[in-house]
């Protein structure tokens, strides 16, 4: 198993969920 890329991938879609949460609130 390669964690380092596992690990990548959720810091990836941490910062994507953070950026949408943020355009949500932006919005309203």
């Amino acid at each position: 198993m390669e964690i380092g890329k596992v690990v990548a991938f959720f810091e990836q879609k941490k910062i994507l969920c953070a950026v949408c949460l943020e355009v949500k609130e932006n919005r309203v």
